[in-house]
């Protein structure tokens, strides 16, 4: 071997012989997106010519053995080139030096990055790239692949994006490829089959698609595969069956599917086998020749039949994890086994019966056992005494528990189909004896339930929750003796401080006004039930209150909490993800769910079957829930009302013909318009056509008028009111509303943004279409600017305005469940409330725009001048016409005066026109004169300029609304954002040429 340096020094000066490593410490920065010659030209590197490189730039030589020397030999040229255009692509806080060819002699050390490179007699060759953990932003450049001799590449735990270069498999001598932990997506290559060389191999935690290469079945050296938590999807290869060498093959949590190949029963070295969180069917792997496999995970798939023998032979097994086998029929455990190993044990949910066999208990290394959700029938055997530290033995049919087991966390909720022995608790039945049990003659005497999980008793929406605050393990009983809980998985955790792991509480976040709901919630590691007893029979609606209060910081984004929702035993969320639904953390989302009791008992059932999260503590991923309620589907009855009750059951009834003979009434014309008293139903279920019971009172309506103003009652009990405002859409509409709205009124009504307008119901009917949404004070922002003394408006309140709107914006264009096109925006559609906060309204109904009459909607808004040159070519609104629509109103904002104004029948003045003719350094005099001495240069100077970029005649061009937020908050400047849309423009203009060329 030649001699090893690594770049930089270690604080020697130059007259320092160097024998071994010398350190290349560098420091990068933001490089351009030219094309090569003038990226080289950019960072002042030679370009060489490539037909002068010959076989040795492309085919790498031997290094040369010499004897130890005081001094490395130059990099090649190419290889300068190359190393300075991957470095460069990368984004940091920091900048770097170029590299030169004398970079292998440099004593100089600069605190940063490792690269490292290695001496031969005549020339030297980078080996080692290591920028692991840096933070680092950008992509990984195709030049990648011109460093023929490296052999180390890790990038890991950074923010990269973009995808994997396919020049990645001309480097032949790559032992490490470590890519994990970054924002990748696109496709494995195909050209990383060729690396020969290659040992390890880590892509886990990106964003990948597509199936895995068969051609990696070719890496015969490779000893580490790692391609758990993407999206890969599709089978796995049969010919990774052939990687003799593999120890470790980890493809958890992914979306792969079929059968797992036959061919992996031949990979003999293998000790690590993880497929957890797929959907993967048949049967499990063959392990007869896994000698020396010590960890098997496929936990949340779909996999068929027994567990093989051969799995309780594998003598260095340390672990083994298999969940929710799907079988027509219950098998029996082998009698005996050759797992003297074994550290932990997970055979849940797998159709198990007979009893527990003896050599369970005769594993003295084996600390961690769940049996749970089995059939598991017969006692405990005596063995079990033994040095575990946790057991899950709960869902079973055990005829009873006579055995004690000291310093144990030991779960028997649910185990045993009958008490039979004085030692079988209540807990340990089955819920309707159970409930026989805890409450003997007792009759139903409850129809709702109101549960604030993991927290104390609390109000929310005037009616209140029960405290669920208990950190007993296991299982608890309430107060009322009406409803239960019980969870099953360990933490792995210390005994103390228990209520940090059974229930969270946090600050609030949650952008709600009544969110006390949501400050707390109970979690579990793999099952949560809750028991709600003594309902009468009928028909009733479960609400979830779901809020992520545990993964809310930046590092926990590849962290995924994934559980199955059952009530009454019929899954009806499956792979629910609260973040997902949710759109971010902190974030509260609800579901409600009917159902229906016939025996006086309701079971809710929250489990983690394997999917999400498994390592990073995954004790800590299963099932969170913030709040449930229960309420009727049907009249309250089965016992005498209360007087109250039936006075208030009159009263209502009497308020429903009257609201339903008013609204006939106002409908027909019969009303006078200035004087019109009203009830509205608006708590209509869109899904069935069926009236609710919610009600609103209007102070004044119109058959004129678009929006009326009225009071909601929010409290069951009537007793907290809240004044809201009514739209009423175009009658012209209504068929559209049927088909569009309906589909779109739970999405809008579950986004929840400090900047947008909150909509809280609906009413959908044959003759009217009305949508109940927060009341503003102030009302629009067109009134203030435009109808009123504008001078009420301070610089401040303004700016805040734009600020807010482009959040608002913001929380619609980069919505995470799917981006929501606006449509609509204008001054019209910007509302105040009291104190001068701005939310945008009227978002979430460009389908109905779109799709019906969609010209006159178009003529209505082009004479106000918001729409953009474009939408007369487009079939419908995008976020392009949105962002210029949101300049023109910059513009309003800061000018104080409307884009359109008519000085006389045959002049028309934009003020559009008058913007875009100004130089920048003179925009300044465009700003409301009423605000001279007022505003602030810099802040005015910036929004003045988003005005203009943003109604660009080129929608390629206007800025994204993430840039226009990060500029108002000071985050980026103008400059910044404009040279990344030039980029952008030019990539699209560059596809645009690619295309037209090929044709």
């Amino acid at each position: 071997m030649g001699n090893k340096a690594w770049f930089g020094g270690l604080g020697y000066n130059n007259k320092v012989f160097i024998h071994q490593y010398l350190i290349i410490i560098i420091f990068l920065y933001s490089g351009s997106d030219l094309f090569q010659i003038q990226r080289a030209v950019a960072l002042g590197v030679a370009y060489p010519e490539r037909s002068s490189l010959g076989n040795k730039a492309r085919t790498p030589q031997p290094l040369t053995a010499t004897t130890v020397k005081t001094w490395c030999p130059p990099l090649p040229a190419s290889e300068v080139f190359s190393l300075n255009i991957v470095i460069n692509q990368f984004k940091s806080k920091v900048t770097s030096p170029s590299i030169s060819s004398s970079y292998c002699m440099n004593t100089l050390r600069n605190y940063g990055y490792i690269i490292n490179c290695e001496c031969g007699s005549e020339v030297s060759h980078i080996t080692e790239i290591i920028l692991n953990k840096l933070g680092l932003n950008g992509y990984i450049d195709d030049e990648v692949g011109n460093l023929p001799w490296l052999k180390k590449l890790v990038l890991s735990d950074n923010n990269l994006q973009g995808s994997i270069p396919f020049s990645l498999g001309s480097l032949l001598h790559l032992e490490t490829l470590d890519l994990s932990n970054n924002q990748l997506t696109g496709t494995i290559p195909s050209s990383l089959g060729d690396l020969s060389s290659l040992k390890w191999l880590y892509l886990h935690y990106n964003y990948l698609e597509g199936s895995i290469p068969s051609t990696l079945g070719k890496l015969s050296s490779l000893q580490d595969l790692y391609l758990d938590f993407n999206m890969l999807s599709g089978s796995i290869p049969d010919e990774l069956g052939s990687l003799y060498n593999l120890l470790k093959l980890h493809l958890a949590e992914n979306r792969l599917s079929g059968s797992l190949p036959t061919t992996l029963a031949n990979l003999i070295n293998l000790i690590s086998f993880e497929v957890s969180g797929n959907e993967l069917s048949g049967p499990l792997p063959n392990v007869k020749n896994w000698s020396k496999i010590e960890y098997i995970s496929v936990q949340g798939n779909n996999f068929e039949g027994e567990v093989p023998a051969e799995y309780f032979n594998l003598s260095s097994l340390q672990y083994l994890f298999i969940s929710d086998l799907h079988n027509s029929h219950p098998f029996k455990l082998p009698h005996s086994a050759n797992v003297s190993n074994l550290y932990g044990l997970v055979l849940r949910n797998c159709s198990i019966t007979g009893s527990i066999p003896e050599f369970i208990g005769q594993i003295s290394s084996l600390i961690h056992l769940d049996l749970s959700y089995n059939t598991l029938t017969g006692t405990i055997p005596e063995s079990m005494k033994s040095n575990m530290i946790y057991m899950d033995l709960s869902y079973n049919n055990f005829s009873e528990i006579d055995i004690p087991v000291p310093d144990l966390d030991l779960n028997l909720f649910a185990c045993c189909c009958c008490q039979s022995s004085k030692t079988t608790e209540p807990y340990m039945l089955q819920p309707p004896e159970m409930m026989k049990a805890n409450f003997p003659g007792k009759k139903p005497k409850f129809y709702n339930l109101f549960i604030n999980c993991g927290g104390e008793e609390t109000y929310f929406n005037g009616t209140r929750y029960d405290a669920d605050n208990e950190t007993t393990r296991f299982h608890s009983i309430s107060s009322k003796r009406n409803w239960a809980f019980s969870f099953s998985g360990d933490f792995f955790t210390p005994t103390v401080n228990t209520s940090d792991y059974y229930t969270k509480r946090v600050p609030c976040k949650i952008s709600n006004s009544q969110s006390s709901i949501y400050e707390s919630a109970r979690l579990s590691p793999v099952s949560l039930n809750y028991y709600a007893y003594k309902l009468y029979k009928g028909k009733y609606n479960v609400t979830f209150h779901f809020a992520e209060i545990v993964f809310s910081k930046d590092y926990d984004r590849l962290r995924k909490r994934v559980f199955d929702v059952y009530i009454q035993g019929k899954r009806e969320l499956r792979d629910f993800n609260i973040r997902d639904q949710a759109g971010a953390s902190d974030r509260a989302f609800n579901v409600t769910i009917p159902t229906e009791v016939n025996n006086s008992i309701m079971h809710i059932h929250m489990y983690w079957a394997g999917k999400g999260s498994w390592v990073n503590a995954p004790n800590f991923n299963g099932p969170l829930i913030s709040a449930i309620s229960i309420i009727p589907d049907f009249p309250v009855g089965g016992e005498k009302l209360s007087p109250w009750l039936v006075a208030l059951i009159t009263v209502a009834s009497f308020v429903i013909v009257l609201l339903l003979l008013l609204t006939i009434a106002w409908l027909m014309g019969w009303l006078d318009d200035e004087e019109l008293k009203e009830e509205i139903q608006v708590g209509e279920n869109i899904d069935e056509g069926k009236s609710g019971s919610t009600t609103r009172t209007t102070d004044q309506a119109t058959e004129d008028k678009d929006e009326i103003k009225a009071e909601m009652n929010i409290d069951k009990d009537q007793h907290h009111n809240i004044t809201v405002a009514v739209k009423k859409l175009s009658h012209r509409y209504k068929g559209k509303i049927n088909e569009i709205v309906k589909g779109e009124i739970y999405n809008l009504k579950s986004l929840e943004d400090k900047n947008l307008i909150r909509l809280w119901d609906a009413h959908i009917g044959e003759h009217q279409q009305l949508l109940v949404y927060e009341y503003m004070e102030k009302r629009s922002l067109a009134s203030v600017l435009f109808d009123s003394d504008k001078s009420e408006l301070s610089w401040k309140d303004r700016f805040d305005i734009c600020k807010g709107i482009a959040m608002g914006l913001k929380a619609l264009h980069k919505r995470p469940r799917g981006k929501i096109v606006h449509g609509n925006i204008k001054t019209a559609n910007i509302l105040l409330n009291e104190h001068y906060q701005a939310k945008l309204s009227d978002f979430g109904l460009a389908k109905v725009y779109s799709e019906e009459d969609q010209f006159s909607v178009i003529k209505a808004e082009t004479t106000k001048g918001y729409l953009a040159p474009e939408y007369f070519q487009l079939s419908e609104p995008t976020t392009e016409t949105d962002i210029y629509s949101f300049g023109v109103v910059f513009l309003e904002i800061v000018c104080g005066q409307q884009n359109k104004v008519r000085k006389s029948k045959q002049e028309t003045v934009f003020l559009l026109d008058e913007v875009h003719s100004y130089r920048e350094e003179k925009l300044l005099k465009l700003v409301d004169k009423s605000l001279e001495g007022e505003f602030k240069d810099r802040e005015a100077s910036n929004i003045l300029k988003l005005a203009k970029m943003c109604t660009d005649i080129a929608p390629t061009v206007r800025p994204d609304i993430a840039d226009i937020v990060s500029v108002l908050s000071g985050k980026k400047t103008i400059n910044e954002i404009r040279s990344q849309s030039l980029k952008a423009s030019n990539d699209v203009g560059a596809d645009a040429s690619t295309s037209m060329e090929k044709c």
